[in-house]
């Protein structure tokens, strides 16, 4: 497989074709929750983003072996069901996939957040997977920055996540990507040319992203 794919071009679409980008919006009953169900770009990936406000009691308390403890005010938890694709499976304590995840979307979108001084809450994004064929964590980007917006915390732009290297970021930059490049004969020039495509991609994504959202 991993030979036809290179050589015959054999993907299933093309390589840069631009896939439906879809959402849901919607808004709980308590005014501090925001609401967003994302359909990536790439087919048949959805993430339910849920946002939920606090005060600063209730930041995330990290302990530490020597010193005061650690307090996260924003941190995303990440949740990936077996039956996302298909499977029953017992659902427990998150798994290291699920924990990565989960850090590789809140360092892609921590960047962009407001300060404490200026947004003195805790900010908790939940992303749980419901269907999956592609980068749900990428989707997990893009689904907790529309939660951001929609449950009104001021950010200072909009971040897209694209399969294409695992690369989240804006028109102008990057703010997280985890590129696999244990696999052997991927040169720097290979690895150029996706970032630039990645960064049409996002390119397309952000622009269908404020459809839904006016920018911030």
């Amino acid at each position: 497989m991993k030979s036809v794919i290179p050589l015959q071009n054999y993907r299933g679409s093309e390589v840069e074709q631009e896939k439906k980008v879809s959402w849901e919006e919607g808004r709980k009953k308590k005014e501090e929750e925001g609401l967003k169900i994302f359909v990536g770009p790439v087919s048949d990936v959805k993430s339910l983003a849920v946002i939920t406000l606090g005060d600063r009691q209730m930041a995330q308390r990290i302990d530490n072996l020597e010193g005061a403890d650690e307090l996260k005010r924003f941190y995303l938890q990440y949740s990936f069901p077996p039956s996302s694709v298909g499977e029953v499976g017992r659902i427990g304590a998150p798994t290291r996939r699920e924990i990565g995840h989960g850090v590789l979307a809140e360092r892609a979108l921590e960047p962009v957040l407001p300060s404490e001084d200026d947004f003195p809450y805790t900010i908790r994004v939940e992303s749980t997977i419901t269907e999956s064929n592609g980068s749900s964590s990428m989707a997990s980007v893009c689904g907790g920055c529309l939660a951001l917006q929609d449950a009104g915390v001021p950010i200072k732009c909009s971040i897209a996540g694209i399969a294409m290297g695992m690369v989240a970021g804006n028109e102008e930059g990057i703010t997280a990507f985890q590129m696999d490049i244990k696999v052997g004969g991927i040169t720097l020039p290979i690895m150029r040319k996706a970032l630039l495509q990645a960064r049409d991609g996002r390119k397309h994504i952000l622009a269908e992203m404020l459809k839904c959202s006016p920018p911030p």
